[in-house]
């Protein structure tokens, strides 16, 4: 990666990083202009003085002893030294034999000394001497450093192989990034924009100490830049040598379009917002935002403006369309439209973390109420599991209201809700018997107009004349008793017990057996006792005993009279001639007429009845089928696609 800054910070030096000086109390007020992140204030208020100062200094050898070398870049050296009057070890910058007599070259370095000594913030490593050594070179000591950059960490986050990228998840970078967002915040009140922020200026330590590296080409409000040509460390496929006019000033593919365009003025705090917004998106996508295939190609995609979008660039990093959106403002081609400071980009991603950080809260507690739920599963088919089971799925209900996301509660509650248990929880089982009671009381009601409608019979009797007056005071009382049973039924406060539901059964079969006597037991008896029969079936469907009792009586009430009499143990009522059937009714005279209007009306009575009360109980059925049907339809859109095909993942530690 090419490389535009001022050519005294070592490549190898990445543990190291500039410091500051006491500011002078008698340096002038920095003129800190317009720029939005910067306020007009004396000196007094702490704003960086640049100014020169006295480098002459004693002893240089008795303290500083060398111990190694950390870096070596075009400009200088940085050293490893031991201090023997702290008794600790520094990082010390030198600039080289030969570079040091140029006057450009020499008031670089000590600018970038003193703005970095005077940035007195956490994250920017501390300078604690500046002076001359004795051979005349320059020099200055500030903390040794040790870390990772975060180019580096990119490095490593996009190889899988490597275990390191484990250390290095989102929310930490992340956090890191936001405290670099705060120290550039903090250079930028003190009237300095850094002009060179990049992954490789940005340093993570192993104990969460974040530090922004590299002040040399930092940009001081209110002071002249030194005039002095850049040096640029191109990549392997570029010109090894190239010098750019000292106006451009920062990275390719990271610096501002202003910076690109070599405009000084427009370059402010907003320009470092845009290059800590092409090192989020790097941090999130593991990919640079602009291609890096020559200096020029990157320049112009800065110039021209780039998709900043992670979804568009690498959707399958899945970055969150939070990030996404800070990632498009940070980097917008428009200074308008980016954060109007580094503060303001620090807090949106303090937002993102918080959200994330509940939401990190909320699934830990999903996780462990779904454990809870897993506890109680293998007892849900023992003897009182409906306890366990409502424990359940309160449980998860509770872990689906903390994350709808978490797999494992879904894959669960399809468990607990298709486990059967042995036996109906007392109040399902007083649920389910109150919506029965409540059919067959409507069924009754239903059952007390059809005998309410056997009374056509009377008009019939009175039309053809009675043979048999107490038989047909037996069949009215018969037809007052099915009917004013099943009216108390459909209305009263009974509970259909079996015997109660036996008794009516022999009310409404001897009104059948007492029918045979109008037209013997082979005409209009079969049609009445099959409607009775149906009758009985649907409304004492979910006992199977009476059921059978239901069909048994009905079949005796036909076939029991018609046996007795072709055995002769009662009269007959049919007699057989030249090929004809003739009918021998016992309780009225058969008149043409009347018999055939009754046996229409009956015969449409013994059709639509019986139709419409299996016709409501199809209904019924079949509403139900419609209701678990789309029970089952949620249930398989409650459940992940994945857990239906068999490859659920388990999120990790979900079991933890």
């Amino acid at each position: 990666m090419s490389t535009i800054k001022s050519g005294d910070t070592p490549p190898g030096a990445s543990p190291v990083a500039p410091t500051k000086v006491p500011t002078h109390a008698s340096a002038p007020t920095v003129d800190v202009g317009a720029l939005d992140t910067f306020a007009q204030a004396p000196n007094s208020q702490g704003f960086v003085d640049p100014a020169p100062a006295s480098l002459h200094q004693a002893d240089f050898d008795a303290r500083y002893e060398l111990r190694g070398v950390l870096g070596e870049g075009g400009m200088g050296e940085v050293r490893l030294c031991k201090d023997h009057v702290i008794g600790r070890e520094v990082a010390l910058k030198v600039v080289l034999p030969g570079v040091g007599s140029r006057s450009d070259m020499g008031a670089r370095f000590i600018r970038e000394a003193r703005i970095q000594g005077q940035l007195e913030h956490p994250s920017v490593v501390p300078v604690h001497d500046l002076g001359l050594a004795p051979d005349g070179s320059q020099y200055f000591t500030m903390k040794r450093v040790a870390g990772l950059t975060l180019e580096r960490v990119v490095e490593i986050s996009r190889d899988e192989s490597n275990e390191l990228r484990r250390d290095y998840s989102q929310r930490r970078l992340l956090t890191a990034f936001s405290q670099a967002c705060l120290a550039v915040a903090f250079a930028h009140k003190k009237g300095v924009v850094h002009r060179d922020l990049k992954p490789a200026n940005i340093m993570l330590g192993e104990f969460g100490e974040v530090n922004v590296l590299d002040w040399g080409v930092a940009k001081v409000r209110g002071a002249d830049d030194p005039a002095a040509s850049i040096d640029m460390d191109l990549p392997a496929d570029s010109a090894s040598s190239q010098t750019l006019d000292g106006s451009i000033m920062g990275t390719p593919g990271y610096m501002a379009p202003e910076q690109a365009r070599g405009n000084l003025e427009e370059t402010d705090g907003q320009s470092d917002v845009y290059s800590l917004g092409a090192i989020l998106f790097e941090l999130l996508t593991l990919e640079p935002l602009h291609p890096r295939d020559s200096v020029q190609s990157m320049l112009t995609s800065t110039l021209r403006g780039v998709d900043a979008r992670p979804s568009v660039r690498c959707a399958e990093r899945a970055v969150p369309i939070e990030l996404e959106e800070i990632c498009v403002r940070a980097t917008a081609l428009d200074k308008a439209q980016r954060y109007a400071s580094a503060r303001d980009l620090h807090e949106a991603i303090e937002r993102f973390l918080d959200g994330d950080r509940d939401m990190a809260r909320r699934r830990e507690l999903s996780d462990q109420h779904t454990k809870n739920a897993e506890e109680v599963i293998d007892f849900i088919s023992a003897p009182g599991g409906d306890m366990a089971r409502a424990r359940a799925i309160k449980e998860l209900q509770s872990a689906l209201a903390l994350n709808p996301n978490n797999e494992l509660a879904v894959q669960t509650m399809m468990k607990v809700l298709g486990e059967t248990l042995n036996e109906v929880p007392p109040e399902a089982e007083e649920e389910l018997r109150e919506a029965l009671v409540q059919r067959r009381r409507a069924n009754s009601r239903l059952a007390a107009g059809a005998y309410v409608s056997c009374l056509v019979v009377f008009p019939y009797l009175l039309w053809a004349g009675l043979r048999s007056p107490f038989a047909a005071v037996a069949f009215a009382l018969l037809i007052a008793a099915a009917g004013g049973y099943t009216a108390w039924t459909g209305f009263g406060n009974t509970r259909f017990s079996r015997p109660v539901q036996l008794g009516a059964a022999l009310v409404a079969f001897v009104l059948v057996l007492l029918a045979g006597s109008l037209f013997g037991p082979l005409v209009f008896t079969p049609a009445f006792a099959t409607a009775t029969v149906l009758v009985f079936i649907v409304q004492m469907r979910a006992d199977r005993f009476l059921q059978i009792v239901g069909v048994a009586a009905g079949t005796l009430v036909v076939v029991v009279p018609a046996l007795l009499q072709i055995f002769g143990v009662i009269p007959v009522s049919y007699a057989f001639e030249s090929g004809a059937m003739v009918v021998l009714p016992g309780v009225t005279n058969l008149a043409e007429a009347p018999a055939l209007t009754f046996l229409i009306l009956t015969s449409a009575q013994t059709l639509v009845v019986p139709a419409f009360l299996v016709g409501r109980a199809v209904t019924s059925l079949t509403e139900a089928e419609r209701r678990l049907f789309l029970h089952a339809y949620n249930m398989r859109h409650l459940m992940p696609e994945e857990a239906t095909t068999g490859s659920v993942t388990v999120p990790p530690g979900a079991l933890s």
